[in-house]
């Protein structure tokens, strides 16, 4: 490593650092819901309340962090959003380091088939690192942000972590241990977000491809999925057994149903769900919840909890009727005309682009499978 680029190396680390403390110390009482529920539920670990504990929405790992800072520290509740912030200023910098060993192996990997890279002045070792950092503490500072009460720094963290062992593994010949390691590192990543889970496969297929290809897959990326076995099945087994079916968890589920077919208070209280909040007056509006676990706020303590029983599946349960906007006919510009608007319910829409002679228009033709999703019925919870 030259002169310059050691220089370039520690002046950004300095910076990340300062930048991250910076950051992590300005928003140290700001909270959100998110981190109220985490807090709530590392002290239902605390407690060895499982069955406030264990829960099919939050992700566990942030939990499991917060209550160890709980039961060494003991914080006031006035200092528990600081000692939040400070854990993510901790993960801020196992991120940080993640991301140098990711970006080691990545400049590896570019000099192997651009040996020109980095030798030549136009080309320094040390602007790909300010570029590779620059691009770090975009992601971490302005995109993640310390202020998050979430556990995005710690998937960040992993994300570098494993994407940099999949980079050694695919480089040099490594053993069995290695590929165990990187499925540890992505059971750890499935037990700070849920999001994991479907990328893991996508990271154990990569290892098996990574030295020979399809000819010849990799064995031992078995260990890789041993490894991730090992740190996952425990949690999944105990979340399975408090929901009484099995489950990896619903944070997918819940997450597509409160994003494609939100229902207010209002509706949720008169609907047919297995649980939901009780109406108690009309004017004002008044809930109250009645549920098996103490949360500040139940409605967002356990979402899989309140939509147990709902077919939350992308498929149909009503019509929907839309309405389509095309061009007048015969027209060389659609600038100050009046276009014509369709109505246009469920599977009409192949026949409504036939009626109005689009179906042989080639620019219309790649847009319309997302139209047709467009005009299918909605999911929607039969309340």
């Amino acid at each position: 490593m030259s002169p310059s680029t050691r220089a370039a190396r520690t002046g950004f680390r300095l910076a990340a650092i300062v930048l991250g403390f910076l950051q992590a110390w300005a928003l140290r009482f700001y909270i959100e819901p998110d981190g109220v529920n985490y807090f709530d539920i590392a002290g239902a670990y605390l407690r060895r309340d499982w069955t406030n504990a264990l829960n099919a929405y939050w992700s566990p790992l942030y939990s499991w962090l917060l209550a160890l800072i709980q039961w060494t520290v003991h914080p006031s509740p006035y200092l528990e959003s600081t000692f939040l912030h400070l854990l993510n200023f901790v993960l801020f910098l196992l991120a940080l380091a993640s991301f140098e060993f990711f970006f080691r192996r990545l400049l590896s990997v570019i000099m192997v088939f651009y040996p020109q890279a980095g030798d030549n002045e136009s080309q320094p070792e040390w602007a790909w690192w300010m570029l590779g950092y620059t691009a770090f503490l975009v992601c971490t500072l302005r995109l993640i942000t310390l202020g998050s009460d979430s556990p995005d720094m710690a998937l960040a963290a992993v994300l570098f972590l494993a994407t940099g062992v999949l980079i050694e593994l695919a480089q040099s010949d490594r053993g069995a241990l290695h590929y165990g390691f990187l499925g540890l590192v992505l059971g750890v990543g499935y037990l700070a977000k849920g999001v994991m889970l479907p990328l893991t496969f996508v990271y154990i297929l990569a290892a098996a491809l990574a030295r020979r290809g399809l000819k010849k897959p990799d064995w031992r990326a078995f260990a890789t999925l041993a490894g991730f076995l090992l740190i996952s099945t425990p949690f999944a087994i105990a979340l399975s057994r408090a929901k009484g079916r099995f489950t990896f968890g619903d944070t997918g589920s819940v997450a597509y149903f409160n994003q494609v077919t939100p229902i207010p208070l209002s509706e949720a209280a008169l609907s047919n769900f297995v649980h939901r909040p009780v109406r108690l007056f009309d004017e004002p509006p008044v809930y109250t919840y009645v549920t098996p676990f103490t949360a500040t706020y139940p409605a967002w303590y356990d979402g899989s909890y309140w939509l147990e029983g709902v077919n939350c599946a992308p498929w149909p349960a009503r019509p929907r009727t839309i309405f389509i906007s095309f061009p007048p006919k015969n027209s060389g510009s659609p600038a100050g005309s009046s276009w014509s608007s369709l109505p246009v319910t469920g599977g009409k829409l192949p026949s409504a682009f036939s009626s109005y002679g689009l179906s042989g228009c080639r620019v219309w033709r790649p847009w319309r499978s997302m139209l047709l999703c467009l005009s299918s019925p909605d999911m929607s919870p039969s309340r």
